[in-house]
């Protein structure tokens, strides 16, 4: 049951942070809505051990850091889901659970990473606020759609029941 929880939480984890990402990338793209730049988070990250740079210049390791960090978060958020739904979910994988346990992220990145890369809450001292507020619920929800894609891709393995 561990390996089943553990493989699923990578897989559905990574395929989830993926298709965020490939989201936000579209988005930025076609609509003008800047995507995520990890390397911000890689420095807050390092900021407390004083290894953070400043300026608008990133460091490669704010940016290795950073991107770690987001696909890492998105393994815990599956692990989440996983452990909500129980590890029967990895081996009949419903849309609807991922698309909610997608959209509840979005509570994480309003109330703790915006805030805390000065954004302030929900995005409310950035430009056109509101625009990012929903931005970010569909990236989220995109993100849920990878939990699920994630998940069926392990379904698809029959490597969830390996003990």
């Amino acid at each position: 049951m561990i390996w089943t929880i553990g493989f699923g939480a990578l897989c559905a984890g990574v395929a989830g942070a993926l298709v965020f990402d490939i989201w936000n990338w579209l988005i930025e793209k076609v609509a003008g809505i800047r995507a995520p730049r990890w390397a911000i988070l890689g420095r807050w990250l390092l900021a407390p051990l004083g290894c953070g740079g400043e300026g608008p210049v990133f460091t490669p390791a704010e940016r290795w850091l950073g991107t770690f960090a987001h696909y890492a978060t998105g393994v815990a958020f599956a692990l989440g889901l996983i452990l909500a739904m129980g590890p029967g979910w990895i081996a009949r994988p419903t849309l609807a659970p991922a698309l909610v346990a997608g959209i509840v992220t979005t509570v994480f990145a309003w109330f703790v990473i915006m805030p805390a890369l000065g954004a302030g809450i929900a995005g409310a001292r950035i430009p056109r606020p509101n625009r990012q507020r929903v931005a970010t619920l569909v990236a989220h929800a995109m993100m849920g759609a990878g939990f699920y894609a994630g998940a069926v891709a392990v379904a698809a393995t029959g490597l969830q029941g390996v003990a």
